[in-house]
């Protein structure tokens, strides 16, 4: 058995279960051979204040404890002709990260027996037309890192107003070919880390579409989270989703609810983005919302759906529009309506402790006093 495990142990929404590619890709078109594998990412569970300050002053950002750490440019550098050494060398510095790595993330080890890596398995990896075209897309994305550096030290001290107590996670750069959004692990000293895999936000720099009919995360209801200027965002979903308690019952208000509550706290973490940054909106989508709002409510209740588990995904996971609605309704759009009355919720009372440990969705709607603008 794996001593360490990317953290899987709690429910994440099907939208950000991962998929690997195995095969090489190129621009001529080649057809890909796509291999889903979920994966879902647990963040330990912490007590939280009452509020959060939105201000984050340059004294905040250099006492903040974060390392980047390019895993991928290390691997690169591995001395083949000492292969061996270098191997034990780069495992000996990343322990927990090395194995995850090798034995979940790109599978070039066993899950059982000792970690030894194959040189020839690990250059053909390394050097692949895949890997060759995404070092390289990605070396031009982010070819500068210090403005998803500063987005990210920001969010983070954002996060621990939310979430004191809770570990402030290294960050470790990879490439997983596809295989994996940003996930969450304990490295050697028992705190939370994170990694990332670059290749899932380069925007228009990759066709993603191409992929599309191979998995429904490069659909083009999905294109606009896998921009650069998602990476962030992404990575505070991971945090977020993990540090909420999942709803006990599966129906669509308890989902609602949840959902409201992970969208509520990306607007303290992002003030300064629009509510269509959220959510993964365009702006058209958001207006949308807007102007239909009564509408999209009338609809829930009057098809019976707020009670129910049955089919409740429909409209809570990320899909092209949302069943029985107009063409030009969103996805997710009973999400946004969770936000709504979450907003309303705390408008009314004001108490973040209070609306993270209500666990009655059906009573939070209640005292919300929820009533959509019309």
């Amino acid at each position: 058995m794996l001593k360490h495990k990317i953290k899987t142990d709690r429910f994440v929404p099907s939208y950000i279960r991962c998929i690997m590619i195995r095969q090489f890709y190129c621009s001529l078109g080649a057809v890909l051979k796509i291999n889903i594998v979920s994966c879902f990412i647990l963040v330990c569970i912490c007590s939280c204040r009452s509020d959060v300050t939105e201000t984050v002053d340059q004294d905040m950002l250099d006492s903040l404890d974060q390392a980047w750490i390019d895993f991928d440019a290390d691997l690169l550098a591995v001395d083949t002709s000492q292969f061996a050494a270098s191997m034990d060398a780069l495992i000996e510095k990343y322990p927990v990260f090395a194995e995850l790595y090798f034995r979940q993330v790109v599978r070039l080890a066993p899950p059982t027996d000792s970690l030894q890596i194959d040189p020839r398995r690990l250059s053909q990896f390394l050097h692949s037309p895949l890997s060759t075209m995404l070092r390289s897309k990605r070396d031009s994305v982010f070819a500068d890192l210090s403005p998803w550096k500063r987005d990210m030290a920001v969010a983070m001290v954002r996060f621990a107003k939310l979430f004191p107590g809770r570990d402030i996670p290294d960050i470790y750069l990879l490439n997983s070919e596809f295989g994996y959004y940003p996930f969450v692990w304990q490295d050697a000293e028992g705190r939370d880390a994170l990694g990332i895999s670059l290749e899932m936000f380069l925007g228009e720099a990759f066709p993603y579409e191409s992929l599309a009919v191979q998995s429904p995360v490069f659909s083009q209801y999905n294109l606009i989270s896998l921009q650069a200027d998602y990476m962030v965002k992404k990575s505070m979903d991971v945090l977020i989703d993990d540090a909420l308690d999942y709803p006990l019952d599966n129906r669509l208000i308890d989902l609602m609810i949840h959902q409201g509550k992970k969208i509520y706290l990306l607007s303290k973490i992002f003030p300064d983005r629009p509510e269509s940054y959220w959510m993964e909106y365009t702006e058209e989508q958001m207006k949308w919302c807007e102007q239909n709002e009564e509408e999209i409510w009338r609809f829930l209740i009057g098809e019976d759906l707020l009670y129910t588990a049955k089919g409740t995904h429909k409209y809570t996971e990320p899909a092209a529009s949302s069943p029985g609605m107009p063409p030009s309704a969103p996805g997710r759009v009973a999400n946004w309506i969770g936000f709504r009355i979450v907003k309303a919720y705390m408008d009314a009372y004001g108490d973040l402790d209070r609306l993270l440990s209500h666990k009655d969705a059906q009573q939070l709607l209640r005292e919300a006093k929820y009533k959509p603008s019309r």
